[in-house]
């Protein structure tokens, strides 16, 4: 086997060594809400796209772990492993949007843009680039966000453009009164 060979296949086996092995996913219902939390400071534009989640989801497990506001954001890949820091619930908000699933789509890299799975299509190349240039660790490009802290799949993750997720109002919240309450 020449080297050039050898090279070939080494390199083969590593790109599909790093493509994302997804699990399954679930049809989602034609309404329902979704949540999206982010930094009190953080804002988006119009025809921006964010990364939520299924309010009912994300509400059971934050009852069921009795999870704090750093277990949050480890939840949602918005902290890396290795983050030391103490959070303060008061600088993130959580908002939540009625929305139809026809709005959604998911950010799935290993599949053609605009492809239908689990009864959304795949989110086009331009809405996937912001994840991974994001701060978001946990993005898997396999349509869910992994716990950063256990490493595990966590929540299915959907992106909707802020204009859209709007259209049936918002209510936005301190992360730390929706733990208060969830």
């Amino acid at each position: 086997m020449s080297v050039f060979s050898f090279l070939s296949i080494s390199l083969i086996g590593l790109a599909q060594a790093n493509e994302p092995i997804c699990g399954n996913l679930t049809e989602p219902p034609d309404l329902f809400q979704v949540a999206w939390i982010s930094p009190t400071t953080e804002r988006a534009w119009s025809a921006e796209h964010i990364e939520v989640v299924r309010l009912v989801d994300f509400r059971t497990w934050v009852r069921e772990e009795e999870a704090d506001a750093k277990a949050v954001l480890h939840a949602v890949g918005l902290l890396s492993k290795k983050s030391q820091t103490e959070i303060e619930a008061s600088n993130y908000k959580i908002t939540v949007f009625d929305i139809k699933s026809e709005w959604l789509c998911r950010p799935i890299k290993s599949f053609d843009e605009g492809e239908l799975r689990e009864g959304l299509p795949i989110c086009h190349t331009k809405e996937q680039r912001w994840a991974t240039w994001s701060r978001r660790h946990g993005f898997t490009g396999c349509g869910t966000i992994q716990n950063t802290n256990s490493k595990g799949p966590h929540f299915e993750v959907y992106r909707i453009p802020w204009g859209q997720a709007i259209t049936w109002g918002f209510t936005t919240m301190p992360l730390d009164r929706f733990l208060d309450g969830a």
